[in-house]
């Protein structure tokens, strides 16, 4: 289903926003498994696997993300712009009016420029619209998980460094209602109040994925989710709204591991 109306559905119970697993998550390492999802533990930076800085070629398994620093982010159609194509508040609410539910502007980054710029991968509709933002208004995180959904296969796979950690069904979007392919993140992950029923689990991790042309970054655009469910047996079929249904507890887990930024890859 989408995220605008699991939100409407679940803002009356007190929904809130959190920031998954932290801005950064180099320092932690991999723990290669398949289900149940094991949560991985901190270990010292030194423990970690070098990594290149932001300006050099970085491993395959690495991604930066620009999170927005200032309370108005301009973002420019192109580094030669003389006015911003649009700017943005910083947090956003997810829920409209609820200040529980603030949320960092965070988005991928696709390039940077020595001359302080950086072209990012915006959650609006079109899909892969990017634009432009000034360095001195973001701060660059590299992550280094990675979630890749197949749809015919009705699997997700969380990679860490490049090795799997997790690896489950899940639920697709009905044909008349598909999932969207493309690259997208995370942007926000939503939690349930706890006792509250809710068919979506525990957790809403929203990507920067669109089902319909909402040019704006309020709460009331039409994003795509990957969520919980109530029905076990709606796993491994095409059978929701275009989001992407998992196992609760993963969802779970995977809301307090995964960094915001963290990419997605949605592919046949």
């Amino acid at each position: 289903m989408a995220a605008l109306a699991l939100v409407t559905m679940l803002v009356g119970a007190g929904l809130s926003a959190c920031g998954g697993g932290g801005p950064a998550d180099l320092s932690l390492p991999s723990t290669p498994t398949t289900r149940p999802l094991v949560t991985t533990t901190s270990v010292s930076a030194s423990a970690a696997p070098p990594v290149a800085s932001p300006t050099s070629p970085l491993p395959g398994y690495v991604s930066l993300v620009a999170l927005a620093t200032v309370p108005r982010l301009s973002i420019y159609a192109s580094p030669d712009a003389t006015q911003p194509a649009r700017v943005v508040t910083n947090p956003w609410l997810a829920v409209a009016n609820d200040p529980k539910t603030k949320v960092t502007q965070t988005f991928l980054v696709v390039s940077q420029r020595a001359d302080g710029w950086v072209k990012v991968l915006l959650p609006v509709h079109p899909i892969d619209t990017i634009g432009w933002v000034r360095t001195e208004e973001v701060r660059i995180n590299k992550v280094g998980y990675k979630i890749k959904i197949q749809i015919g296969a009705s699997l997700l796979t969380v990679f860490h460094r490049g090795d799997v950690i997790y690896q489950g069904p899940i639920a697709v979007g009905m044909p008349l209602s598909p999932t969207a392919t493309g690259d997208y993140y995370v942007r926000v992950v939503l939690k349930a109040p706890a006792g509250a029923p809710s068919a979506y689990g525990p957790y809403i991790l929203g990507l920067a994925s669109r089902t319909n042309d909402f040019p704006t970054f309020t709460g009331a655009d039409d994003e795509i989710a990957i969520h919980g469910n109530d029905d076990v047996s709606a796993l491994g079929r095409a059978v929701t709204l275009g989001s992407v249904r998992m196992e609760n507890p993963e969802i779970a887990t995977l809301a307090g591991l995964l960094p915001l930024g963290t990419p997605v890859q949605i592919v046949r």
